[in-house]
């Protein structure tokens, strides 16, 4: 999807692109070229793909931090997606705690509070307040860097 979007603009780019030339440069009619135009485009950077993989930033950590995939994760759990859910959990987490399942829990709100990252040990810790209709309770999310991605390998 993000890729067909993108698309899209570079398309729209290109079209603007030609027709400014067209009409700036005079036709064919014998006319001067009215100005000269550069187009700097800046194009937003996509997610990682198979071909490009995540990206990293100056310590060799991903760039995308362990809180951004802990939120990814509660949005999946609380929409019921348990395909993207398993995206974002390590294979040691699957073998421990088993596949997702469709009986996930009801829709609930949450707060992420304190990141922690171990640059060394290439770990991380996210706490958050899980909130339901009756009850908040505090987790800690565990992350591991696997696959070249923050994944959650435990959550107490």
């Amino acid at each position: 999807m993000l890729a067909a979007v993108i698309g899209a603009v570079v398309l729209v780019i290109i079209g603007a692109v030609i027709v400014t030339v067209v009409l700036l440069a005079g036709g064919d009619d014998g006319e001067e070229p009215k100005t000269q135009v550069t187009i700097t485009t800046t194009v937003p950077a996509s997610e990682p793909t198979a071909e490009t993989g995540p990206t990293v930033d100056e310590s060799g950590l991903p760039a995308e931090g362990p809180s951004s995939v802990v939120q990814a994760f509660l949005v999946a759990v609380n929409a019921g997606d348990c395909a993207s859910a398993t995206d974002l959990v390590s294979a040691n987490f699957l073998a421990t705690q088993g596949e997702c399942d469709e009986g996930m829990p009801a829709s609930f709100t949450w707060t992420l509070g304190a990141e922690s990252i171990d640059e060394p040990a290439r770990t991380a810790t996210v706490t958050a307040t899980l909130i339901d209709d009756t009850t908040s309770q505090d987790a800690t999310f565990g992350l591991v860097v696997e696959d070249g991605g923050w994944k959650i390998d435990a959550i107490a």
